[in-house]
């Protein structure tokens, strides 16, 4: 079997190649992987019918003028500003309010657009808000008056925008929430988490309550402690304390949460630097793998589609062209298929972190996977109109701990939906010994995991 159908039979060793950047850390007087069980009923006595309000100052920066910030997925999020290294400069900011001047390269585009683009730590749709609110106005040194501007209207180069970085009424406060999270493992510096589908990550635009972050500022006060007490005036949407990487709403499984600073600072460059090595499960129309292989790598860069700004593709694929494409890795091995040879389940472990980047990878190879209407391949018939969400399960995680540098290795539940469909086509005996159908990867390590994978 050759490399070209196939793909290259790489295995996923970023975790063991970059190790060596965490081999130095030393502690002391602490003892690692300590089980810490929060006081749950005094962090609601505390919290309870209580906001807090985000804070940030307005000292914004502009990052570079190609357009190539980190997708959602990969990005670490942190609470410090972005550097300042673009020709398009802030030139001059107070409490509330930044000057942003429109240069060559912006010439006709829409004024909520451009904003968004050089003020990347707000949404498009902060500025819209902002736009219609009469926040935003052009500039004009001749007649000494400044006019507010509509959000269809375009930026011309030289033009001076006055930007009020108000804060939104919807997004000024955080509510901490008494919603249950599936807790799969906890310490004094990190918890691991089995998201459940439809809960969002963090507040933004559609979804300012019933999150993640909301959750966990009711049950661990101590992320609230991560937010950037030295910024003031910020957005709901850029509160994400202790967030290390995202799902999305519809994809279960597991997560990751920093408690401190420290351990934040170290989860974030294991992510950046590729330490991490994440594995997914789905259920898909057809086999991903060519015949005779065992494993497929799937290398095709993921960008942005200009049709559709909701949905990414694969560059210079027939679903449509692609802005700002970047590298994308994504390695699929079959677990097993059903009779007639229809649905199968499918492990992904994935290189990079592309925003939805098993979905498209999966659907350029006409493979999509069940439930998932927003990635289908044309004239496929939907076997299941019932399933609502993409059949697609954050399995498990490795990544070097923050303080001890061993490896961490963190599995979670496969949800119902999911059980119900493979026992039904694929493995009848599935829900009662799932473990026996996946091989360890690791010889060594720290291995937590739901209860609910053990075998019954």
């Amino acid at each position: 079997m050759t490399a070209a159908r196939c793909g290259s039979m790489l295995h996923m060793n970023a975790l063991s190649r970059g190790m060596v950047a965490f081999a130095a850390v030393h502690v002391q007087s602490r003892a690692p992987h300590t089980w810490q069980r929060l006081d749950r009923a005094a962090v609601a006595s505390a919290y309870r019918a209580r906001t807090i309000v985000v804070r940030r100052t307005a000292h914004l920066s502009v990052p570079g003028s190609d357009g190539n910030t980190p997708d959602a997925e990969e990005r670490p999020h942190s609470p410090s500003s972005l550097s300042l290294s673009s020709p398009t400069s802030l030139l001059s900011s107070s409490s509330s309010t930044v000057e942003v001047e429109a240069g060559k390269a912006d010439e006709g585009v829409r004024v909520d657009k451009f904003l968004a683009s050089k003020l990347p730590d707000r949404s498009r749709n902060y500025f819209i808000k902002l736009i219609e609110s009469g926040a935003v106005t052009r500039k004009d040194v001749a007649n000494g008056a400044n006019r507010p501007l509509k959000k269809n209207e375009k930026v011309h180069s030289g033009d001076v925008l006055l930007c009020s970085l108000v804060t939104l009424p919807s997004e000024g406060v955080l509510v901490p929430e008494n919603i249950p999270l599936d807790i799969v493992y906890e310490d004094e510096y990190l918890l691991a988490i089995n998201k459940p589908a439809g809960m969002v990550v963090h507040p933004a635009p559609g979804n300012w309550t019933g999150t993640l972050v909301n959750a966990l500022a009711f049950h661990y006060k101590e992320v609230l402690a991560l937010l950037d007490d030295s910024l003031e005036e910020t957005v709901l949407s850029e509160a994400r304390p202790g967030i290390v990487h995202r799902l999305d709403k519809d994809t279960t499984g597991i997560m990751l949460v920093a408690r401190d600073g420290v351990s934040l600072a170290r989860l974030q460059a294991a992510f950046a630097n590729r330490l991490t090595r994440k594995s997914y499960l789905a259920i898909t129309y057809g086999n991903p793998l060519p015949e005779g292989c065992s494993q497929r790598l799937i290398d095709e860069p993921i960008g942005r589609s200009t049709r559709d700004h909701r949905r990414m593709v694969v560059a210079g694929s027939e679903a449509g062209n692609s802005k700002a494409s970047r590298w994308a890795r994504s390695i699929v091995r079959l677990i097993g298929s059903s009779a007639d040879n229809k649905l199968h389940l499918v492990q992904v472990g994935i290189e990079t972190g592309r925003t939805h980047q098993i979905r498209v990878h999966l659907q350029h190879v006409k493979t999509p996977i069940v439930g998932d209407d927003f990635y289908s391949v044309r004239g496929l018939p939907n076997r299941f109109p019932h399933i609502t969400r993409p059949m697609l399960h954050a399995f498990s995680i490795a990544v070097p701990h923050p303080m001890t540098s061993e490896t961490l290795i963190a599995r979670a539940a496969i949800p119902d939906d999911m059980v119900k469909v493979i026992e039904a086509h694929i493995f009848p005996d599935f829900g009662k010994e799932p473990m026996k159908y996946f091989k360890d990867e690791f010889k060594s390590g720290l291995w937590v995991q739901s209860p609910a994978l053990k075998s019954k």
